[in-house]
């Protein structure tokens, strides 16, 4: 009697650490392709950027280049999404659909990214065709996003069941961008990273 205690308090406690939310920080690296597959990451890298360091808690994200200048940043309270443009912060609402034309695969393959095995699932859009690459240990609650439709991020969430893409492969306009994650930590994440004031500030 004492081992099946035992057993289901052991069953029972890693269940609720399979469910746990990730809450932390991600290091994504970029390299880039041409349309031959040969790397350009060297001509590319400088205009498009080679890192992204994004922080995620609960329903808000934010993600920074390797020189500190926002990338893109949501918050769910206001349901807005924020992205450098061309030396300015623009503001986006979240349920803006876009791309609109939205075709998903399933896709069989399957990658290991540092030593995670992931699944994947490809997006067809009129701006191009991404893979993504997920495991769902590494996942947060999709219901947080369910009004951030820009970028597809709340249907993308409903299909890998709230998995962080920990790999993502676009390719558009005669190049592919590669963003792989490289670092991954799971830490306390200060609501400060979400407020967009502190980055117009710092610009």
């Amino acid at each position: 009697m004492n081992k099946l205690l035992k057993l289901i308090i052991f069953l029972l406690a890693s269940s609720l650490v399979e469910a746990q939310e990730f809450q932390g920080y991600i290091l994504y690296q970029y390299t880039y392709l041409d349309s031959l597959g040969q790397d350009i990451t060297s001509e590319m890298g400088p205009k498009m950027g080679l890192e992204q360091h994004y922080f995620i808690h609960g329903g808000n994200y934010a993600g920074v280049n390797e020189h500190g200048v926002l990338v893109q940043l949501y918050n769910a309270n206001t349901n807005t999404y924020f992205l450098e443009m061309g030396g300015e912060i623009k503001s986006i609402p979240g349920d803006t659909e876009f791309p609109k034309q939205l075709e998903i695969q399933k896709s069989d393959n399957r990658i290991k990214v540092m030593q995670h095995e992931c699944n994947s699932i490809v997006f067809i859009t009129e701006m191009g065709t991404t893979t993504y690459y997920f495991n769902e240990n590494i996942s947060i609650d999709a219901n947080h996003y369910d009004k951030h439709r820009f970028g597809n991020w709340s249907t993308y969430l409903r299909e890998a069941n709230g998995a962080i893409p920990l790999k993502f492969m676009t390719a558009m306009n005669g190049f592919t961008q590669i963003a792989e994650a490289i670092e991954i930590e799971t830490e306390n994440v200060d609501d400060q990273k979400f407020d967009i004031l502190n980055y117009i500030r710092k610009e």
